[in-house]
């Protein structure tokens, strides 16, 4: 069955305090190891990030860094863009200019990582919610690192044809709030990425509660062991027609692969 990780980061290279580096090379190798056939994700260089002193000229660089990657390996990844509220000017520049090359992924997005305030309100500034706006209008998917289930309910009932996934289903209460949202509205999904879905009987129980079609694969490698994911999905207690959905169809609808 062929897989889809909707949510990696390549650049990101904190494994070297692990001994080695996430090399682009390794990247790719690493995932493929997994029996994933292609990715989608966000450019994070966080030695680029802590160095920076303008984030409107850092998300700049990381875009160009996620473009070159995905020509480097266009059979493999799907980029996805950085924007900042405090710079709407350029981050619309940057979401047209790259819409224009066919990009329909837009995060993930973190906040706390660009400088921003990270509060429960982060994503309704007025900043967010025009950038948003314009991604409505190009009908792209936005990814979040998930703030409030409320916050992404508002954003989903605003924008009624962008696609808002969240990231990280957490645990507990949280869980079970972000699928009461995530069940809402047809423009809202859930991620497996992060926090995931090591609870035995989780991931089932969410399909129970939103449905196949609201629930889309993704490691947040290299952060995470992205075996752990794969293997996980496939010892829950689930349909070849739920896996498919989770592991590929709705990645390829989220990012018009089709």
């Amino acid at each position: 069955m062929k897989i889809i990780d909707f949510h990696t980061h390549p650049g990101y290279n904190t494994t070297q305090k692990w001994g080695y580096d996430m090399t682009d090379s390794l990247f790719v190798e690493e995932l493929r190891r997994s029996s994933i056939a292609m990715v989608a994700g966000s450019y994070l260089d966080m030695n680029l990030i802590k160095s920076s002193n303008s984030y409107d000229e850092l998300i700049k660089r990381l875009n160009s860094n996620s473009w070159q990657f995905f020509c480097n390996h266009s059979d493999f990844f799907v980029p996805g863009i950085h924007i900042h509220p405090d710079y709407v000017k350029e981050s619309c520049e940057q979401i047209e200019f790259y819409a224009k090359k066919g990009v329909v992924l837009v995060g993930e997005l973190v906040p706390y990582l660009m400088g921003c305030d990270w509060n429960s309100e982060v994503y309704t500034t007025k900043g967010f919610m025009e950038l948003f706006d314009l991604c409505n209008q190009l009908y792209l998917t936005v990814s979040v690192h998930t703030s409030t289930p409320a916050e992404c309910e508002h954003i989903a009932k605003t924008f009624k044809n962008l696609n808002l996934v969240m990231a990280h289903p957490a645990y507990g209460d949280e869980y079970f709030a972000r699928l009461d949202a995530v069940k809402k509205y047809d423009n809202l999904f859930l991620d497996l990425s992060g926090t995931g879905i090591a609870s035995y009987g989780m991931l089932r129980y969410g399909v129970d509660i939103v449905g196949k079609e609201k629930i889309v694969f993704g490691t947040d490698f290299p952060i995470y062991n992205p075996e752990m994911y794969v293997r996980t999905v496939f010892y829950e207690k689930l349909s070849y027609d739920e896996l498919e959905h989770i592991l590929f169809k709705n990645a390829t609808k989220l990012l018009k692969l089709e």
